[in-house]
């Protein structure tokens, strides 16, 4: 069987990635949570930052590395800048020279906010200008891998979906505010393009079985604003649309600075991936879909092994 190496493999994308793999992998996760439960993952705890802890990526000898481990959090990369270069810059730098040596073909989950966000619709040909440390860092990521002599590709994303652990992605937290009742303030004034974890799922493992290099923005075919996500949901979930607030960032008193239209543009990859990717509300049907049939419930059971107790 091939073998796969998730990095971060109890967040958002890890955990979905290792839960709707292909089964013709073996499957291995890497994350600094050891009480994490996956059926049929082996799950290593490891600090990536720390050479000697990926060890077991060496004596594994993988074929695939998914590196989905990341300091995320913007404002708290803007208040801890070590952190975040620790977390976004080394980590990188250490999967990169393990995969050089193995022999393992990298991707690498980097995002939109490489980009300035001043005119959007951004191509894999657009220059870079980060303006928050978050995206500085993971730039930097990005440019560390190209120094190694690997096969990678570095896909920019920004993805939603439903989480194995209690937290959430943006999709989620709007759920839940809508169940609740509760006002959603909505951003009219920021474009992005949100993909679902299962598309980009899909599409990883078509990059790896195609060996697709390079950069490559795998992200939703349809840019729109918060506001219109937000809309979005309360359409497909059939929620109350009086709920959203159309409310604009400038409200807010954000520690990091945030671009406006970070819109992704993925010709390219439409055109050479068989994957369709979906726009928002097309992904949002899927992500209903998949409550529907139960594959939350298989995603997020027993994933603390203290309720296995």
């Amino acid at each position: 069987m091939k073998k796969l190496f998730v990095t971060g493999a109890s967040g958002l994308l890890g955990s979905n990635i290792i839960t709707s793999a292909p089964t013709d992998f073996k499957k291995f996760g890497l994350d600094l949570n050891d009480n994490v439960v996956f059926e049929d993952c082996k799950l290593y705890k490891a600090d990536l930052t720390k050479k000697n802890q990926l060890n077991i990526i060496k004596e594994e000898q993988p074929d695939l590395v998914i590196h989905c481990a990341a300091y995320v959090n913007v404002d708290g990369c803007e208040k801890e800048p070590d952190k975040a270069h620790l977390g976004n810059v080394v980590t990188t730098e250490n999967i990169a020279e393990i995969c050089e040596k193995v022999g393992s073909f990298l991707i690498h989950i980097s995002t939109d906010s490489v980009f300035d966000g001043k005119k959007g619709n951004y191509s894999e040909e657009d220059a870079t200008n980060p303006i928050n440390v978050y995206g500085k860092t993971k730039l930097e990521a990005e440019k560390a891998i190209q120094n190694y002599n690997l096969d990678y590709c570095i896909a920019r994303t920004n993805i939603y979906g439903w989480n194995k652990l209690d937290k959430y992605s943006i999709a989620e937290w709007m759920i839940n505010r809508f169940e609740k009742n509760e006002e959603i303030p909505a951003f009219y004034d920021t474009i992005f393009s949100p993909i679902l974890v299962n598309n980009l799922t899909r599409a990883l493992f078509e990059i790896y079985e195609k060996k697709i290099t390079g950069i490559l923005h795998t992200a939703g075919s349809e840019k729109c604003s918060k506001y219109d996500f937000a809309n979005y949901i309360s359409e497909v979930f059939n929620f109350d649309t009086n709920l959203i607030k159309k409310t604009s960032i400038e409200t807010l008193n954000l520690q990091a600075k945030r671009g406006k239209n970070l819109g992704l543009n993925t010709k390219k990859a439409q055109k050479i991936l068989d994957t369709k990717l979906l726009n928002a509300k097309q992904g949002l049907e899927e992500m209903k879909a998949l409550k529907e049939e139960s594959y939350v419930k298989k995603l997020k059971i027993a994933w603390n092994k203290k309720l296995l107790l």
